[in-house]
């Protein structure tokens, strides 16, 4: 098992992240503004069967949710009106929005419905982010 550790330098650190999220099944634990998670590429379905099977927990699909790499992300992806894009946008953070998916398609493996679960998070690693991920807690 590597261990990488995240710079200080916030341009370091986009870059090593980067890099993470874009290993073949990797999966890291990071801070949140919470707890700490566990995390993987959220495009990446084999880094989601790889959390499944660290958690021991059967395929199906329920309680992941997506930390986005930017707004103009989630617009892209989520159906969203004015009032909940107004929430998004000024949310200070720690908090999860359930959205409906514009394409059926779209992040399959994570979904039993048409609905993800969005996290808005204000913390430091959170905003380093260039790629979605996928954020799953474990109580130890």
């Amino acid at each position: 098992m590597n261990r990488i550790f995240i710079d200080t330098d916030p341009e370091k650190s986009k870059i090593i992240l980067g890099d993470i999220l874009n290993l073949d099944k990797s999966i890291f634990i990071y801070p949140t503004d919470t707890v700490y998670g566990i995390g993987a590429n959220a495009l990446n379905s084999e880094s989601t069967n790889s959390i499944s099977k660290l958690k021991k927990r059967d395929n199906n699909k329920s309680g992941y949710s997506i930390i986005p790499p930017s707004l103009q992300w989630i617009q892209q992806n989520f159906i969203l009106n004015e009032k909940v894009l107004n929430l998004i946008s000024k949310s200070p953070g720690k908090q999860t929005f359930i959205l409906s998916k514009k394409e059926d398609n779209f992040l399959n493996h994570l979904s039993i419905n048409n609905s993800i679960a969005i996290r808005i998070s204000k913390d430091y690693f959170s905003n380093l982010l260039i790629a979605p991920m996928t954020a799953s807690f474990w109580k130890l």
